[in-house]
């Protein structure tokens, strides 16, 4: 089976063209001059456009789950294995967006597309890793000062957890810790929230649109935060989605886990892309050098 594997990689993903500037022009998403201000309704389309997109290559998105599984969760289990795939998490969601893409462009998925963000922009990609990891020591350290603030270390936090947890502290003490573990929570989701805005789009962008990390990053945060309205459909239906998948012991996560992957890459393009501005490499049309460079002026300036 690994032998099989090895040689089905190197057939798919090891051919698969490196991004080099102007050859891959054609073909590309164009990005508009701002992100899009989607509706309420967007965000319920976002999710019935991923399963539409599951949909077109059901065998391949399965496959694709139990690829993305065995590597990722048995890795994000062991500590000091868990750094390593937070930081390559970028790559491989940019490779799922590359792979999304690739099926909305030709039809065609590749259940190995989970690994090409090692072959496209990669250190783009886990550059945005990097600045992930740092973000997320940097709540670490301000969610540790406040805990230490209010007079807890580590230890005495998990004593006082499972004395909570027991009911065995006096009515003062419980309220006072139960004050305290919500001051964290809110400070966690203050910080995190933001951060895994900045994070949401930044692959797509980095291995589609060849974004700069940081631009990635900054437009994703811009496009989550002027779209709050149609996340909260968006995710109102994806829990609902989540409940259902789990009843049946858990199965119906080998369809849902692959749509969360496909409304990612249609939420990006409904929000990012002007189609009206997709460039088609077999167009042969004599306008074609004029359109695989489109007026910096009307955009945002980033090459795709």
């Amino acid at each position: 089976m690994w032998p099989i594997f090895v040689r089905y990689y190197k057939e798919t993903v090891m051919n698969e063209p490196k991004n080099t500037g102007d050859a891959n022009r054609s073909g590309r998403f164009i990005l508009r001059h701002e992100p899009k201000i989607a509706t309420f309704a967007d965000g319920i389309n976002w999710f019935l456009d991923g399963f539409k997109l599951f949909m077109r290559s059901p065998a391949g998105w399965v496959a694709f789950f139990f690829i993305w599984f065995f590597v990722t969760v048995p890795a994000s289990l062991i500590p000091s294995l868990s750094v390593l795939i937070n930081l390559l998490l970028p790559v491989f969601l940019g490779g799922v967006m590359w792979g999304s893409y690739q099926l909305d462009k030709t039809g065609t998925f590749n259940p190995l597309c989970l690994f090409y963000g090692f072959k496209r922009n990669f250190t783009r990609l886990a550059m945005v890793g990097l600045a992930f990891i740092i973000s997320s020591l940097i709540i670490g350290v301000i969610l540790h000062g406040l805990l230490l603030a209010f007079g807890f270390d580590l230890e005495n936090l998990q004593r006082m957890s499972e004395s909570y947890l027991r009911m065995e502290l006096p009515p003062e003490d419980m309220l006072r810790f139960a004050q305290v573990m919500m001051i964290i929570l809110l400070g966690f989701l203050a910080l995190s929230i933001p951060l895994f805005m900045a994070i949401w789009f930044a692959p797509a962008l980095v291995i589609i649109n060849n974004v700069q990390p940081l631009e990635a990053m900054k437009l994703s945060f811009i496009a989550c935060l002027r779209n709050m309205l149609s996340f909260l459909s968006y995710g109102l239906v994806g829990l609902a989605a989540m409940l259902i998948a789990v009843i049946p012991f858990g199965i119906g996560m080998v369809i849902m886990v692959p749509v969360l992957f496909a409304s990612i890459y249609t939420s990006y393009k409904d929000i990012f892309i002007d189609e009206t501005g997709f460039i088609d490499s077999g167009s042969g049309d004599s306008n074609s050098d004029s359109t695989s460079k489109p007026d910096k002026k009307n955009k945002i300036g980033i090459e795709v």
